[in-house]
């Protein structure tokens, strides 16, 4: 378990957080943003962890994505690439 903002996340403690708000289209949100996680993080769950922000609504096109990356360089490109 992690905490981070203020909420517990059921991830490794050690792994890197990052806050991402949907784009609202199907292209960036499904095609391009998986095949990113596929290429940088080819062991799926082993490289990260994904929720829901709790205070958003997951129904909102445009809710916000809480990342984890086990590797600090690679929650770093994905925070320069997806924020």
């Amino acid at each position: 378990m992690k905490k981070y903002l203020g909420h517990d996340w059921e991830t490794h403690e050690s792994w890197h957080p990052v806050v991402i708000r949907r784009k609202g289209n199907l292209l960036d949100d499904v095609i391009f943003l998986s095949s990113w996680l596929n290429e940088y993080c080819p062991n799926a769950d082993e490289d990260y962890d994904a929720w829901a922000h709790p205070d958003d609504e997951f129904s909102d096109s445009r809710h916000r994505s809480v990342y984890f990356f086990r590797d600090p360089e690679v929650a770093m490109l994905f925070a320069l690439k997806w924020s």
